[in-house]
């Protein structure tokens, strides 16, 4: 069987119906190296207007859609169920991994 190629800073829609309406999409933070993996560490990306942005809720745009990054529901997935890529975030990765940094860091 072919496995799936799930790039880092990719944006895929997110396979679960029950938490889709508010968190539409995830991205991928998970290094390209680690590709024979089942699993891809995922960040969700939220409409959560009510969510002050910062250094560790960064605001990125995806789908014409301002969307907010949850580092702190940092999760994992089965790498099949991303099946469909809308946008990369790989221009942001910087932003991206500040972001990750203060969550697990502080910095």
């Amino acid at each position: 069987m072919a496995r799936l190629v799930i790039e880092q800073f990719g944006v895929y829609e997110n396979p679960h119906q029950t938490s889709a309406k508010r968190v539409p999409f995830v991205v991928v933070v998970q290094s390209d190296h680690l590709y024979k993996l089942d699993t891809v560490v995922v960040v969700p990306l939220a409409r959560q207007a009510e969510i002050a942005t910062g250094a560790l809720t960064p605001r990125f745009d995806v789908e014409h859609e301002s969307l907010v990054l949850l580092p702190h529901q940092i999760a994992f997935m089965p790498r099949r169920l991303l099946t469909r890529r809308v946008a990369s975030l790989e221009g942001e990765r910087d932003r991206i991994i500040r972001a990750l940094d203060f969550m697990l860091l502080g910095l």
